[in-house]
């Protein structure tokens, strides 16, 4: 028997419950557990094949002259020869992806009896490994994406130097009375992100809609800044702000200059199981990080608009786009009574997207230190 207090492998294969799929859902629902919930729209696509829609994104606003509109007294209507709408239709599929289990009945047996639900648990923890890989895509699709020159340093997009996010302070004017650089560079950050988007999306989309999405090491850096302590010392509005997920995490509102916070903090294990028992050592990225911390001081505007859920085959701004078949995730399992085991299965059919890269920013070296 090993010794108290080690790692032991409960079983030599996985297990699962018989008809878990609410569960798991709900587990995958949870924004506390599956931070891409909060800046990710979910599309139920009507097939493993799909397509989706780009279209001309400055027809709308196109206003060449007046005058080419105009409908003389006693003459012809304008007849509209001549005037037509671009679009291009994607196609694409969905990938399906299994997490399989297996499990012999006497170790659920067994471990009942010291009072563990085995297929329960190990339920969960597969569960976490798809939602896991689901996170790590999205990143990855985020990191990839065709920005179409919306992606630059925040010296670029400010057209300063040596202005960065951990620097930033709450005081308008230095001891001097000069005007300190450094007032509010988060804030006017923001500013220009927003003005950009909107212009491009034409006004399509607003700064509700604009979320930042950023990793634990920025967030920290954000949360210390002066100009954030400034903030939520001082301003009448930051109390609404500080109720939910990100104030009891990470010390920030979860909304900041009229655009949404989002502190993506999806924990990452990159090493494999060891028999003695060894875990990871936090201290080094190689072992153990979080889903972003590999990108340094890089972070993610993107839009979401109308909410978690989108429909499909209809213009759209979200910036990330996870279509999905057959449910955001299914549960599966089979008993083996000839070999007296239990197999189970999560599945997902999904496919990440970042169509709308317009609507959205990908801003690098925001920290002074990294």
């Amino acid at each position: 028997m090993p010794a108290t207090g080690t790692y032991r492998a409960i079983g030599p294969q996985d297990g699962l419950l018989p008809e878990p799929t609410g569960m798991v859902l709900g587990y995958f629902r949870d924004p506390n557990k599956s931070p891409y919930l909060r800046y990710t729209q979910l599309v139920e696509a009507p097939e493993i094949q799909f397509r989706y829609c780009e279209l001309d994104p400055d027809e709308p606003v196109r206003l060449l002259e007046l005058n080419s509109f105009a409908w003389a007294y006693d003459d012809y209507r304008p007849s509209g020869r001549g005037f037509s709408f671009k679009a291009r239709w994607i196609d694409d599929s969905v990938q399906r992806w299994d997490f399989p289990y297996q499990l012999g009945e006497h170790t659920v047996r067994v471990w009942q009896k010291q009072g563990i639900n085995t297929r329960m648990l190990y339920d969960q923890v597969r569960s976490n490994h798809a939602r896991l890989h689901r996170s790590v895509r999205i990143i990855n699709a985020l990191t990839s994406a065709n920005w179409l020159g919306n992606t630059g340093s925040l010296n670029a997009i400010l057209g300063t130097s040596g202005a960065f996010w951990d620097k930033s302070s709450g005081q308008q004017y230095l001891v001097d009375g000069t005007p300190n650089p450094n007032f509010q560079v988060i804030k006017k950050t923001f500013q220009k992100i927003h003005r950009r988007v909107n212009l491009a999306t034409n006004s399509a989309v607003t700064g509700e809609e604009l979320i930042c999405v950023m990793p634990p090491v920025v967030a920290e850096a954000v949360a210390t800044s002066g100009e954030m302590v400034e903030f939520l010392k001082q301003s009448q509005y930051a109390k609404p702000d500080l109720m939910d997920i990100n104030w009891k995490t990470w010390g920030l509102p979860d909304m900041y200059g009229g655009i949404g916070l989002v502190v993506e903090d999806t924990p990452r294990c990159f090493i494999a199981q060891h028999d003695d028992g060894s875990i990871a050592d936090v201290t080094v990225p190689a072992q153990k990080d979080y889903i972003m911390g590999s990108l340094g001081s890089t972070v993610f505007f993107v839009s979401r608009v109308g909410g978690l859920n989108g429909p499909y085959g209809t213009r759209n701004w979200s910036t990330v786009q996870l279509y999905h078949f057959g449910g955001e995730v299914r549960v599966r399992a089979f008993s083996e009574p000839k070999h007296e085991l239990i197999e189970g299965h999560v599945e997902m059919e999904d496919r990440v997207e970042v169509p709308a890269t317009r609507a959205g920013y990908m801003l690098t070296n925001v920290l002074s230190f990294i």
